[in-house]
C-alpha cells in the first residue's frame, strides 16, 4: 500500500513538473510602461513593469530578466533595499533582473525608479520570464517584446559668450523692426520736435491743434527668425562632442527666442530616430511650450547621419523663408564653405546671419571654466573672420 501511495505521489510530482516547465509559461503576460516620455538628462523618473499569470494554478518561481537601455541607472529610493538587480554587457542593452511568484489570476505591478544621463532616444525591448520546476533545477523561458521608448533631451548650453552675442543678434533685430514702421498702420499722433520727415506730418490734426502734428507709426510684421542646425558626421571622437554640443546650443538659442516670444522657424540637417528615419523640420514658425517641447523632441532624437550637408541646408532655408528677419546657423565645425553659403543666405534672404561654431563654443567654455577666456577669444561671431574673408567675397 505505501508502494501505491509513493507511486501516485511520484507521478502527480512528475505531472506539476511537467504542467511548470510546460504548460506554465503558456498564460503568462508582460508589459513595461516608463511613466513619461520625454526627461531632461539625469532627471529620475519611474518605470511599472506588470507581470501576468492568467491560470488556475499558481507560477511557484519566476526569474524576470527585463531590456533596458545600455545606460540605465537605477536611481536610489529610500527605505527600499529589495529592487531590482541591473546587469550590464558590453555593447548590449542591460538586463533588469528580479525572482518573485505569482498566485492564481494575479497581476502583480512592479516599479522601478531610474535616471538616463545622456541626450538620445531610448528603448525598453522586453523581458525574458522563465519559470522554474519545483526543485529549482530547469527553467523554461519565455520571451516578450515591447516598444517603449524614453527621449533624453540635450542639456543647455549656458555660456556667457553665447548669451552676448545671442542677446546682440537679437536685439539689433529688434531695433531694426522698430526703425522700419509699417507706414499702413498708424498708432496715434505726437508734437513734431524738427527730426521727423516732412511726410509724417498731419496737416489736417496740425490745424486742429494749432501746432505741427506727426503721425505715430506702428508696425504689422513681427520679428521672426529661423534656427538652422547643420551638423557633419563625426570622422573622430572629438567631432562627436562638438555635434553634442550643437544640439545643446540649439536647445540655448530655442529658449532663448521662446523667452522673448519672438516666432521662430527651425530645421535641421540630422536625420532622427523613431518609427522610421526622416529629416527633422518645424517649418512653422511659432513659441510657446508645446512648440519648445517638439524641437527639443527632435534635437533627443536626432543622430549623427544627415540627409544634406550644412551648405544645402542654407540653400533649402533661403527658398523657403524670404520672410525671415534673423537667421541663427549652429554648425558642429564651420568651414569656409559655410560661411560662403551664409553669405549666399544673406544676398538672397536680406538678413545677417548670426554662425555659431559649435567647436569653438566648447573652447571657449573650457577656457572659461579654466579662468582664461579671454585667450580664447569671441566664442562665435556672426562675422566672417579674417582669415575667410577674402574668399567669402569672391
Amino acid at each position: 500500500m505505501t508502494i501505491l501511495y509513493l507511486l501516485i505521489l511520484a507521478a502527480l510530482f512528475g505531472l506539476l513538473e511537467w504542467y511548470l516547465l510546460k504548460k506554465a509559461p503558456e498564460k503568462l503576460g508582460y508589459d513595461i510602461q516608463p511613466q513619461v516620455s520625454r526627461v531632461e538628462p539625469g532627471e529620475p523618473f519611474t518605470v511599472v513593469s506588470e507581470f501576468a499569470n492568467d491560470k488556475r494554478l499558481p507560477v511557484l518561481f519566476l526569474e524576470a530578466r527585463e531590456k533596458v537601455p545600455e545606460s540605465l541607472e537605477l536611481a536610489a529610493e529610500p527605505g527600499k533595499n529589495d529592487g531590482p538587480t541591473l546587469h550590464r554587457y558590453p555593447h548590449a542593452p542591460s538586463v533588469l533582473s528580479r525572482t518573485f511568484f505569482l498566485m492564481p489570476r494575479q497581476k502583480l505591478r512592479a516599479a522601478f525608479s531610474c535616471t538616463l544621463g545622456r541626450r538620445g532616444r531610448y528603448l525598453f525591448s522586453g523581458a525574458t520570464l522563465s519559470v522554474g520546476d519545483l526543485l529549482g533545477l530547469q527553467t523554461t523561458p519565455v520571451s516578450f517584446d515591447a516598444y517603449r521608448e524614453v527621449v533624453v533631451f540635450p542639456k543647455a548650453a549656458a555660456t556667457p559668450a553665447l548669451d552676448r552675442a545671442l542677446g546682440g543678434y537679437l536685439g539689433d533685430m529688434s531695433v531694426q523692426r522698430f526703425i522700419h514702421p509699417d507706414p499702413m498702420l498708424i498708432r496715434g499722433f505726437t508734437d513734431y520736435t524738427g527730426r521727423e520727415p516732412m511726410r509724417s506730418i498731419s496737416w489736417p490734426r496740425s490745424l486742429q491743434s494749432g501746432h505741427l502734428m506727426v503721425k505715430e507709426y506702428d508696425h504689422t510684421s513681427e520679428l521672426t527668425a529661423s534656427v538652422l542646425l547643420g551638423i557633419t558626421p563625426p570622422a573622430k571622437e572629438e567631432d562627436a562632442a562638438d555635434i553634442e554640443y550643437a544640439f545643446s546650443i540649439a536647445r540655448s538659442v530655442a529658449e532663448a527666442l521662446d523667452r522673448r516670444r519672438t516666432a521662430y522657424t527651425f530645421r535641421m540637417n540630422a536625420l532622427f530616430g523613431g518609427s522610421s528615419a526622416v529629416e527633422s523640420t518645424s517649418s512653422t514658425g511659432g513659441y510657446g511650450r508645446a512648440h519648445l517641447i517638439g524641437i527639443l523632441d527632435q534635437l533627443g532624437r536626432a543622430l549623427y547621419s544627415i540627409k544634406h550637408s550644412p551648405e544645402e541646408l542654407l540653400e533649402a532655408a533661403s527658398r523657403s523663408r524670404k520672410d525671415t528677419s534673423a537667421c541663427i546657423l549652429i554648425v558642429s565645425a564651420a568651414t569656409p564653405s559655410i560661411y560662403r553659403a551664409a553669405a549666399r543666405f544673406e544676398n538672397h534672404v536680406g538678413c545677417k546671419v548670426l554662425v555659431l561654431d559649435a567647436h569653438v563654443v566648447r573652447e571657449h567654455a573650457k577656457g572659461a571654466e579654466s579662468g582664461t577666456e579671454e585667450e580664447t577669444g569671441n566664442a562665435h561671431s556672426s562675422d566672417v573672420p579674417p582669415s575667410l574673408a577674402e574668399e567669402v567675397s569672391a
